[in-house]
């Protein structure tokens, strides 16, 4: 930047944070809407064309908005990897993400896939197995994951010993615990997004 001084025009040196910030910017900003961009003019990014997959609306007919693009980009960002655990209880094979905003992912039908690629809709559910709305069952799946990574992080402090918990020396049995721990921190959301959304937790049916 440059200034007009008593004693000429002085331009002070490009600070070094200063271009970080920006040459951080020029980075994240194509990363952040390359997705959202491609589902919205091409219904599908490079990958998913790679794959003979299109991103549609609900009814598998008309391509997705900027708006909702980039809200199921944000959500898929959040989410991270147990949003994929609906693909497997939901009856269109739809993530979390997908759901959110009223989103399928289907089959190119100019691209012949495997047939062990192919995956069809799941039969619907029998009358006496009435669920509760999809809202509802997506926060007691929210409610049952915290509570259950709160008890899982409380037991994990009395199992640790202090020193481990204050000082960062562990012993190898707590390595096991916290190798445990974690494997478990995994497991749980998607054991708890696959049972909650099939309607098998409390407070999951009508």
């Amino acid at each position: 930047m440059c200034e007009i001084t008593p004693f000429g025009i002085y331009c002070k040196p490009c600070c070094c944070s200063d271009l970080i910030d920006v040459t951080g910017i020029a980075v994240i900003l194509p990363v952040i809407f390359y997705e959202p961009l491609f589902i919205t003019f091409k219904g599908q990014t490079p990958g998913h064309r790679l794959n003979g997959l299109l991103v549609r609306d609900k009814q598998g007919i008309n391509k997705l908005n900027i708006i909702r693009s980039t809200l199921r980009f944000i959500a898929k960002l959040a989410l991270g990897l147990p949003s994929f655990f609906f693909v497997f209880t939901t009856k269109n094979h739809q993530a979390l993400h997908d759901l959110i905003t009223r989103a399928i992912v289907i089959n190119d039908s100019k691209v012949s896939l495997p047939h062990y690629e192919q995956l069809s809709a799941r039969a619907p559910l029998g009358s006496n197995e009435s669920l509760a709305s999809p809202p509802k069952r997506i926060f007691m799946i929210v409610l049952y994951s915290a509570i259950s990574l709160i008890l899982l992080f409380l037991a994990t402090n009395l199992l640790l010993t202090p020193n481990c918990i204050s000082l960062d020396q562990c012993t190898p049995s707590d390595q096991i615990i916290l190798d445990a721990t974690g494997f478990f921190w995994l497991l749980l959301p998607g054991l708890i997004m696959i049972t909650g959304w099939r309607g098998k937790l409390p407070f999951c049916k009508n």
